[in-house]
């Protein structure tokens, strides 16, 4: 009995000890607390700035547009990235100039809008939209690149096929006798094959 009266009295000074720090905590989350709303008290627009700016139905008919153009661009963006995907396999670079085209207006557009909304606080939506556009842009710059290094593989390839043909061909006609050589094809049947394979 007389062991646990220490061991209590060590408990009741850690507690004491404990209130007092979470009693500071309290005092502090206080002075927290009042530093934060004096802070938005002092961020908020007054009262006739906020009836003569966010209260004009010009204002807001002008916001609500630009909410619509922003919507209609996604569309648009995300319309164009799915032609992107089509068009890879085919890798046609008529399409992708077309799209090339669309993307520059597109960003031309996607700039407007985010200085457009960047002058006032309450389309911050509106500005979240645009960089996720900006973004997508990044992404569709980053296909076009990939389908253009695919097409200079190809070109390489088609190349090496044919230095691969012309190689095969003299061996053969060097192992067979000069009779039964076949004629050498001319420059000009080489040049359509090439380009016959090119376009396959």
């Amino acid at each position: 009995m007389a062991a646990s009266e220490p061991k209590k009295a060590r408990l009741t000074a850690r507690e004491g000890a404990m209130m007092m720090r979470l009693a500071a905590k309290d005092a502090d989350m206080a002075d927290m607390q009042s530093y934060v709303v004096d802070l938005a008290v002092s961020k908020t627009p007054s009262v006739d700035f906020t009836r003569q700016h966010f209260t004009d139905p010009a204002v807001n008919v002008e916001f609500q547009l630009m909410r619509s153009q922003l919507v209609e661009m996604e569309k648009k963006l995300r319309t164009a990235e799915a032609q992107l995907a089509r068009s890879g396999e085919q890798d046609s670079r008529a399409v992708e100039s077309k799209l090339t085209q669309k993307i520059v207006q597109l960003q031309a557009t996607v700039k407007c809008l985010s200085a457009a909304a960047m002058q006032n606080e309450e389309v911050q939506g509106a500005r979240a939209r645009a960089a996720l556009a900006e973004a997508n842009l990044g992404q569709l710059r980053e296909a076009l690149q990939q389908s253009e290094q695919r097409n200079a593989q190809l070109e390489e390839d088609i190349e090496a096929l044919w230095a691969r043909v012309r190689t095969l061909e003299a061996q053969q006609q060097q192992q067979m006798p000069e009779d039964e050589a076949p004629a050498q094809p001319s420059d000009d049947v080489d040049v359509d094959a090439t380009a016959e394979l090119e376009a396959e």
